[in-house]
């Protein structure tokens, strides 16, 4: 009876496990031929992406771990938007597929990994069920009449904020079968923090030197980096500084003299990024949670024994000695200053902004409950117009045989393109029009440009005369003086062609447009827009309109009193397991809860899970935090 009984649980084992090799494969394959096809369609250089992709999957068969250092590297760093003009899917989503793809056949989780038990597995099925009915909600509310491809007006906009928690949640079994099986998961994870926050510091560094010089504090100028969701405002890149910033604490598990010297100098570059936001909760953030990553890094060595109690101690206080003073610093410059003397200003206009967001939401007991949907915000702004103020929506409709881009006026939205021109040259712009109202208008602008602000501008404005017919115009604009200064001989500014319509409430709408260099080659990509708006990125200076500046105040508006407690509740368990790790020694820990601690705070002043990429970060994090809530088998905690 006993050998029957064994011989019986070996078939089940090998059934479950034929199941699960069945399972991995077929997932393998859903991502893997995903990732070929977005591929294929990359409108920039696919045979270097597929290249940069296959090398990440030959590398991850080796070393299955190095995904945990590489998603939270590309996540905040690999942003090509402004060049592509793809806002649904970006390049940190292949390699998510490529991590999701691999790891399915070479690390496949166990049943295990999936089964999450008490609390926090309360809470992660309750941001779950958030989730699903906001972004039910949110697909549900129409877009503007004629449809959008302004990404922020379409209902599908609900899925592309919902794509941060997805996959961080598609993520979450890789990250507890590493967690489950090994000790170094948070190492691996604040190794890739750091290597994130490095790239990023670059991006900075060098968009202020080919800007404004790096040693220019008086210029009134913002960094954008690497987030190109900063295309309508918000302190993204200031938030995911402050966030990042705790991970440096990896160095400190080896303090070798190699270590703490790629610290203090991701931490020298990373603060002068920070200061450069000037973002106050952005510095605000990033002192307040550095306060409880050195102290948790402390207390985490005490707990593990006396040994190295003292050097951990000494090493974290120098760090958070180097990001206070940093940030005290950026307080004495010239921008800072002004900034700061226009707090109460600022602050009014945001309480206006909070107040009169939320007096837009339907006044029922569904709505209290759930909200008005994921994504809605800019759409019932445009709807209902408060205050006579709206964006600017904009779609590609076919026109017979034709694609015609047409621009329905609001607050000033510019449709750009990045070009690449020869400096002090002739270059003849066609384009062909048509205004439906006879009141619409094009102005088109060719500007050194990363994101927000132009320089060096060069414009030309045409006006159609007869309503609903099509015209022809032409210019030429001259290129003197643009794409002229280099930095280390090769680093240029970018250059932006821009449209839009100055005239709120009018419609203008573009057959085409074409631009012709000295070579009579035509330097803008798909001007006939018969790829929808692809290569065209649209930025708005009125950021107020597009949502509400607080991120527990956004939670209440899509998600109702389910969404802003699914969220807090996320977060509170998060921070809760983080502490109860500290205390069994993890110094990482004190990381994580830092890191969860300073998004909290960026979110007073900003919807920070507004940007896919940041919010899957946020959530890669929390994910860590709630695992650690639960002891687990313990290894030995290496960094890659």
């Amino acid at each position: 009876m006993a050998r029957q009984s064994t011989e019986a649980g070996l078939e089940e084992t090998e059934r479950i496990g034929g199941m699960t090799a069945l399972a991995g494969f077929v997932v393998a394959a859903a991502c893997l031929a995903l990732t070929g096809i977005i591929t294929l369609n990359y409108p920039l250089a696919p045979w270097l992406v597929s290249i940069a992709l296959a090398l990440y999957a030959l590398a991850l068969w080796r070393w299955p771990s190095l995904w945990l250092a590489v998603i939270p590297a590309v996540l905040p760093a690999l942003d090509l938007t402004p060049w592509t003009g793809w806002t649904r899917v970006g390049e940190p989503d292949l390699f998510v597929l490529v991590t999701i793809g691999i790891l399915a056949l070479r690390a496949t989780p166990r049943r295990a990994d999936f089964a999450i038990e008490g609390l926090p597995a309360a809470v992660v099925a309750l941001t779950l069920v958030s989730y699903l009915v906001s972004v039910a909600l949110g697909l549900a509310l129409p877009g503007p009449q004629g449809g959008s491809d302004n990404p922020y007006l379409r209902p599908d906009n609900a899925l592309r904020l919902a794509k941060g928690f997805f996959i961080a949640l598609a993520l979450l079994p890789f990250l507890r079968e590493r967690m489950r099986t090994r000790g170094d998961a948070s190492a691996w994870l604040g190794a890739g923090m750091a290597v994130g926050l490095a790239l990023v510091a670059a991006a900075t560094l060098a968009e202020r030197a080919v800007f404004t010089g790096l040693f220019d504090f008086t210029t009134e100028y913002r960094v954008v980096a690497t987030f190109s969701s900063m295309n309508i405002g918000g302190g993204y890149i200031g938030a995911y500084l402050a966030m990042a910033l705790p991970f440096l604490l990896v160095f400190l598990l080896r303090p070798r003299a190699l270590s703490l010297l790629a610290m203090f100098g991701i931490a020298f570059g990373a603060g002068y990024a920070l200061v450069v936001t000037f973002a106050r909760a952005a510095y605000a953030a990033a002192l307040i949670s550095a306060i409880p990553a050195c102290l948790g890094w402390v207390w985490a060595a005490r707990r593990r024994g006396p040994s190295g109690t003292l050097s951990s101690r000494v090493l974290s206080m120098v760090l958070f000695l180097l990001v206070g003073g940093i940030v005290i610093t950026a307080l004495d410059t010239r921008f800072m200053t002004e900034r700061l003397q226009t707090v109460a200003p600022d602050l009014a206009d945001r309480e206006n902004n909070w107040t009169g967001g939320l007096a837009l939401r339907d006044d029922n007991l569904a709505t209290w409950l759930f909200g008005m949907g994921l994504g809605t915000y800019p759409r019932i702004v445009l709807a209902r117009k408060p205050n006579g103020r709206f964006p600017t929506n904009f779609v590609v409709d076919p026109d017979g045989a034709y694609p015609v881009l047409s621009l329905h006026a609001g607050l000033p939205t510019y449709l750009g393109q990045k070009v690449s021109i020869e400096p002090d040259q002739q270059y003849r712009l066609f384009v062909a029009l048509r205004s439906p109202d006879g009141r619409g208008q094009l102005s088109v602008l060719l500007c050194e440009k990363m994101l927000l602000y132009s320089a060096d501008c060069r414009d030309a404005t045409f006006r159609p005369h007869s309503p609903g017919i099509w015209e022809d115009f032409g210019a030429v604009i001259s290129s003197a003086g643009l794409d002229e200064d280099a930095v280390l001989w090769w680093l240029k500014r970018p250059v932006e062609l821009d449209l839009f319509d100055p005239i709120p409430g009018t419609t203008i709408e573009i057959g085409h447009i074409r631009m012709f260099g000295p070579q009579d080659r035509d330097v803008l990509a798909n001007g006939d827009f018969s790829r929808g708006t692809e290569r065209w990125y649209f930025t708005d200076d009125q950021h107020r309109i597009w949502r509400i500046h607080n991120q527990y105040l956004t939670s209440l508006f899509e998600g109702g009193a389910l969404g802003l407690a699914s969220f807090v509740l996320l977060a509170g368990s998060a921070l809760a397991g983080a502490v109860r790790a500290m205390g069994r020694g993890e110094g990482m820990a004190a990381a994580v809860a830092a890191s969860v601690l300073a998004f909290l705070c960026s979110g007073v002043f900003d919807y920070l899970l507004e940007v896919p990429r940041l919010a899957a970060l946020f959530y890669l994090v929390a994910f860590s935090g709630l695992t650690m809530m639960q002891p687990r088998l313990q290894g030995h905690a290496s960094v890659p």
